[in-house]
């Protein structure tokens, strides 16, 4: 009887320790103690999300251009600036960052940022998480402008696993820090992508996102996903 209770707190304990459906809960001790310093110059590099369609980006791509703002308004003014990476992964003639651009300029959380000196640059090639990495370094060089603190942002599950192969490629991103987007959860995603089925019931490729998304809230991030 011993035995089995013991088994069953053992058991109790794996259950516990989980993947959980929100990014917060799933997310270790380094995704919840990121402070932006002030003071510094600062680099947010905020890694593109696929869109929905042609003409929709993810309520998930929302959420990282909103935090990158919101953080760079933190800092001093002239301190920061963002780029937003992400190339046209639908091909669809738009690329991930001038979807997430073209929200920027329109949402007001990001209103003042130009105002702040606050400056936006495009990276349009990248395909992949080191991708966005790559390309960006190569944008910035000859710029002239150095970065005390370089902070890669997205949703907390998606730095989990890639940050550290960011890291790897050395560099500008040695000592990249976390980001992670405020008040993303994956149900957001999954809600306007349940409703869109309704409308369009046919789209096999959101389809097997919405699988995805919803196997995701309940196991946890896949290393290398796309969505």
């Amino acid at each position: 009887m011993l035995k089995l209770l013991a088994l069953l707190m053992c058991l109790f304990v794996v259950w516990m320790k989980r993947p959980w459906s929100t990014q917060a809960k799933r997310a270790g001790p380094e995704m919840s103690m990121t402070v932006v310093p002030t003071g510094q110059t600062n680099l947010f590099v905020v890694l593109g999300h696929m869109p929905y369609n042609c003409t929709h980006i993810s309520i998930d791509a929302y959420r990282r251009v909103e935090t990158a703002c919101q953080k760079a308004l933190e800092a001093p003014i002239g301190g920061s600036d963002i780029v937003l990476s992400g190339g046209d992964t639908l091909n669809c003639g738009t690329t991930e960052a001038q979807h997430m651009h073209a929200y920027l300029l329109r949402t007001p959380l990001c209103k003042n940022i130009q105002s702040h000196g606050v400056h936006v640059l495009l990276e349009n090639e990248a395909r992949t998480t080191t991708g966005n990495a790559k390309h960006t370094e190569d944008l910035l060089k000859g710029r002239g402008r150095s970065y005390d603190t370089v902070f890669v942002v997205s949703r907390a599950g998606h730095l989990e696993w890639g940050l550290p192969g960011i890291r790897r490629r050395g560099g500008l991103f040695t000592n990249a820090k976390p980001l992670p987007s405020n008040n993303f959860d994956v149900q957001e995603d999954i809600d306007f992508l349940s409703k869109h089925m309704v409308d369009f019931p046919d789209d096999k490729y959101n389809a097997h996102r919405l699988e995805y998304l919803k196997w995701m809230q309940v196991n946890g991030e896949h290393p290398g996903s796309a969505w």
